[in-house]
């Protein structure tokens, strides 16, 4: 591998350096302390629980492996879990074996995988997009795309293959991975150490939860092991390496992009590889040589039944006589890519059918009316909402996907079914906003869809040595290209609809553009003319007069930033030297900016100008959407933290008045046979009437006042409850506890409403308030540990 990327004499310090122990407690308290244990028996919840115990134990363990390089072969046992991969596996192909390692050999591992993560994007080409750093898992299908709708405009044929490898990790020569540890120019310690942690590998299979005899392995890495999946990118970087050299000698011909932009031959995410190239039936038969030639040196073989060719530009008949030459199977687009359909016209709603099923099959799992709201609540939030996230990360969804998604979640919230809809009490407006803002904390879909969209604006104008941007670059720049982020319309791909997210006004007055700013180091990176970096806008629009006469548009910062400033000659490359009063007046106001401007040795970078202190981030697109809304006429009030959730979710509907008070469901045209309150029996049931001004409950609210020893309570409606702690004669926590107390109580009220209206259980004073008081003592005991209190001191209301 002469003339691959080398390890600089610097990292190849930080890999061998001796291990201390701050870095042996976080690599042990990263490990997942519920995670299977190894042959030893033992998870890591344990370990970190007696930290200080075995702390020690580790610091030797550790140093004797940084002197010796190997392990005892106690410390070196796995058990393999054999995982199946279809629903009905039928043989040992069908299973995924998964190494559950042993505690000390894991720690070791994952320092080791820790140390080389930092330095392995120096050695690693671009073409690989998993586990580096600045890389995302959407690259690879974004490019593909855009390549693929560059071809399809320009006619041109090309073959996409897409490999599937055997058995990846189980087939890698060891020899091989150290053979290239050393080309890489990984320092002798570090090679021996990973020799050490290969060869000393041994396991035993769990059959039925039992082991077998262990044996010693003898080639292929462990999944499950932390090192692994660093390692196998170290293999595929040598068939990277060969493919690029194949490129540069002319043996193969890659996808040559325009505007000098780079050669697209491979992707690879791990062990995810597609290979493209110019299409004829040599330029197949090539790459197929060089896998050949890797599998003879690696032991990673493709598995050619399973591997996909497709074809474009050129007649499927073709693609099918080439793909029986070589023994793969012939396709075409659309297709799946790291589980995102490229090829396809995501503006139309079947090709959407992927989410849709996914959201279905999880709802299909639930049973809705099993669940209390807040339980329901807290699935959409850490479920539902997350699932259509990775399509919403590259495709902008059609208004008609974004709805049938939150009518399902809708349904799904209010007790409802696939088929079956029930009654929605409070409108999705108010349920999708900020807790902070009366709402339940979920979120608004088409913001999210923006939000992550808007990711790529961002990446694009920090991460310009990326891959991805620079294929983007390469198609949609063009000559008369002067946006903010290029775009070349005729090309109907994904970057399309970014760039139409990006550069639009996502909130009124806002769009991306206006929220990044430019901050000159170097200058290397930042357009003069197209991005704002001396203002808050482009010079080009405060300054249209000169960007006109400009002849190089796209000039970098350093190239126009000359001393004195006050000469428009220079460096300056005018169609002609500003004359006109009005070309005059704005040069004496550009260079006035200029006098400003030094460059340094950093590099341009980019400032976030919206909310949030910390940079862009998803989160802080979405924090501005809420921001920019007008919630001022909700009445919102602060939950209280030791209640169940589903108790503040009761008074969060109360509050509103959308619960089924006899009122209530007369109002929605739902008959009711009598609206009178049910506990009085003399007043319509209405939400204040039944929890304030109802007889049966001011008693209640007394027996509350005399427990609590507070003064004496006033409450008109329902919000002076949510409201009654703070002027009840109660400070510090007695008022926080208070709090708690009457929402128990309006909960407990309620409960005991529905038992005399649907099962004629009585309702008994002495009974609800009794049960009040147990119920807040558990909820208080469950979610205050750390101010746990008696039976005793609980009744007297007496808190330490």
């Amino acid at each position: 591998m002469a003339g691959c990327k080398t390890l600089s004499d610097t990292d190849g310090a930080l890999l061998t350096r001796r291990f201390s122990q701050d870095e042996i407690r976080k690599a042990v308290f990263e490990c997942g302390a519920d995670r299977a244990p190894g042959p030893d028996g033992f998870n890591f919840r344990f370990f970190k629980h007696f930290w200080s115990l075995f702390e020690s134990d580790f610091v030797n363990i550790l140093e004797a492996f940084f002197s010796s390089g190997s392990f005892s072969r106690g410390c070196a046992g796995s058990f393999i879990a054999l995982i199946p991969k279809v629903k009905d596996p039928a043989g040992l192909g069908d299973y995924r074996p998964i190494s559950l390692v042993g505690a000390i050999n894991k720690v070791i591992s994952k320092i080791l995988a820790n140390r080389l993560k930092a330095v392995l994007g120096s050695v690693i080409s671009e073409s690989q997009s998993a586990f580096i750093k600045g890389k995302f898992i959407l690259d690879g299908p974004l490019v593909v795309s855009e390549v693929y709708s560059w071809l399809k405009k320009g006619g041109k044929a090309a073959f996409l293959l897409k490999i599937d490898f055997e058995k990846a990790y189980d087939f890698v020569n060891w020899n091989f991975v150290i053979d290239i540890l050393e080309k890489m120019g990984f320092p002798p310690r570090w090679c021996v150490w990973i020799k050490g942690i290969l060869s000393s590998a041994r396991a035993s299979v769990l059959v039925n939860g039992s082991p077998t005899f262990d044996f010693p392995c003898s080639k292929g890495m462990r999944q499950g092991d932390p090192l692994s999946p660093f390692l196998f990118l170290i293999v595929t970087e040598a068939l990277s390496f060969l493919i690029n050299k194949a490129v540069e000698k002319g043996l193969f011909k890659g996808i040559c992009l325009p505007n000098s932009g780079p050669c697209v031959s491979h992707l690879f995410f791990a062990d995810n590889a597609i290979i493209m190239g110019e299409w004829s039936a040599e330029n197949v038969k090539v790459v197929i040589r060089i896998l050949r030639c890797f599998y003879i040196c690696s032991g990673l073989k493709m598995n050619i039944r399973k591997s996909n060719i497709y074809g474009i530009g050129v007649d499927h008949s073709e693609v099918e006589s080439v793909a029986g030459s070589i023994g793969c199977k012939p396709d075409g687009f659309p297709f799946k890519y790291l589980g995102i359909t490229v090829g396809a016209n995501m503006n139309r709603i079947c090709n959407w059918r992927p989410v849709y099923d996914v959201f279905e099959s999880r709802l299909s799992l639930w049973k809705a009316s099993g669940l209390s709201i807040a339980g329901r609540v807290t699935l959409i939030k850490s479920v539902l909402e997350s699932l259509p996230n990775y399509y919403f990360s590259l495709f902008k969804a059609p208004v008609r996907v974004v709805k049938d998604l939150e009518k399902m979640m809708r349904r799904f919230l209010w007790g409802g079914s696939m088929d079956k809809s029930k009654l929605h009490w409070v409108a999705w407006d108010r349920v999708a906003s900020p807790v902070r803002v009366g709402g339940l904390g979920l979120r608004n879909l088409t913001e999210t869809n923006v939000a992550l969209l808007l990711k790529w604006g961002w990446r694009f104008k920090n991460e310009v040595n990326n891959f991805w941007v620079k294929v983007i670059n390469a198609i949609h720049c063009h000559k008369f290209s002067w946006d903010f982020l290029p775009l070349r319309a005729s090309i109907n791909g994904v970057w399309r609809n970014i760039h139409k997210v990006c550069s639009g006004r996502f909130i009124e007055f806002l769009s991306l553009k206006s929220l990044m700013g430019g901050v000159v180091g170097n200058g290397q990176d930042l357009f003069f003319w197209l991005d704002p970096w001396l203002s808050s806008s482009p010079l080009k629009d405060e300054f249209p007069h000169l960007f006109w006469l400009e002849k190089n548009k796209k000039c970098k910062v350093k190239e126009r930033i000359v001393r004195p400033v006050s000469n428009p000659g220079g460096k300056w490359m005018w169609r002609s030297v500003p004359s006109s009063n009005v070309e005059l007046a704005e040069w004496s106001r550009l260079s006035g900016l200029l006098r400003s401007a030094f460059l340094s040795d950093h590099k341009d970078r980019w400032d976030w100008l919206g909310s949030g202190s910390n940079g862009f981030s998803v989160k802080a697109v979405k924090d501005l959407f809420d921001i920019n809304k007008d919630f001022s006429s909700r009445f919102v009030w602060e939950w209280c933290r030791w209640i169940p959730k589903k108790c503040n979710l009761f008074a969060w509907r109360a509050e509103q008045d959308r619960i089924p008070t006899r009122e209530a469901l007369c109002r929605r045209n739902i008959r009711v046979d009598d609206n009178r309150c049910p506990l009085c029996n003399s007043e319509v049931e209405t939400v204040d009437h039944l929890f304030s001004a109802c007889g049966v409950s001011a008693v209640i609210w007394q027996k509350i006042q005399v427990w609590c020893n507070s003064s004496i309570l006033f409450t008109f409606s329902f919000r002076d409850i949510l409201e009654v702690h703070n002027w009840v004669g109660l400070e510090g926590h007695k008022k926080e506890v208070f709090h708690g107390i009457a929402i128990i109580a309006c909960w407990r009220i309620w409960k005991a409403r529905n038992a005399l209206v649907f099962e004629g259980k009585p309702f008994v004073i002495n009974e609800v308030f009794s049960d009040i008081r147990s119920w807040g003592f558990v909820c208080y005991n469950n979610r205050m540990k750390d101010k746990c209190i008696d039976w005793k001191d609980w009744c007297r209301f007496v808190f330490v």
